[in-house]
């Protein structure tokens, strides 16, 4: 599902810049890891790339051979991953998942960017302006590995790993309530819903219980400033 963006806080319409656009639609200069030549003696940049562990069921962040990989194959290869770990346990929608990492992540990492920044002024996931779910597990995946390729350190590339692990890990202990307070707040952040106000979460990202699918009550929730 696609969404027409919604407007951020009046204050931060001056700051957004360098907006993230889906490449099919925008394309960037292509990600670039930094070469041995090009850094600083005694700095060395790890290539890395998340893997699915199928025995543990978990997003592993693992250091990888260059040979034969790109940038723009890890950034696939390891959306892949993301992909293929919530494809292992039935879910009413991929996307509800994505999300709840988008919340996990943007409530996480609230100081530093990528995803963080000065919250009045001009917060990380401004910087997103796509319009559904599979393009913000594109940004989430892309702006953590080129913040580490540009040497800013590797938290956001745990903290993405983290976020899709964490996110697994409450959909199989069925925690509804927690993963719908993070879904709203990642398509809230994103842009896909009002800032403030009611909303009501459609049916296609609603828990389902995988006994028997209830589709009678609808889940209206209010959704406060802040958070």
């Amino acid at each position: 599902m696609n969404y027409v963006r919604k407007p951020y806080p009046k204050e931060w319409k001056k700051k957004k810049k360098n907006m993230y656009h889906h490449p099919n639609s925008n394309p960037q200069a292509p990600p670039s890891i930094p070469s041995s030549s090009s850094l600083k003696p005694g700095i060395i940049v790890y290539p890395l790339i998340y893997m699915l562990d199928q025995t543990q069921r978990q997003v592993k962040v693992l250091q990888l051979n260059l040979n034969n990989n790109t940038p723009s194959s890890i950034l696939h290869q390891s959306k892949t991953a993301i992909e293929a770990l919530f494809s292992m346990y039935t879910v009413s929608n991929p996307n509800r998942l994505f999300y709840a990492m988008a919340g996990y992540v943007f409530h996480r990492n609230t100081e530093s960017p990528p995803f963080g920044g000065a919250i009045k002024s001009n917060p990380g996931y401004l910087q997103f302006q796509g319009t559904n779910a599979i393009e913000l597990l594109e940004f989430l995946v892309s702006e953590a590995f080129q913040a580490y390729w540009g040497l800013k350190g590797r938290e956001a590339v745990d903290l993405v790993a983290e976020a899709a692990n964490r996110v697994y890990e409450m959909q199989v202990q069925r925690e509804k309530d927690g993963l719908d307070e993070l879904m709203m707040q990642g398509m809230r952040k994103a842009g896909h819903i009002d800032w403030v106000g009611h909303y009501v979460i459609p049916i296609e990202l609603r828990h389902v219980n995988e006994k028997k699918i209830k589709r009678g009550k609808e889940c209206g929730y209010d959704i406060q400033e802040g958070g």
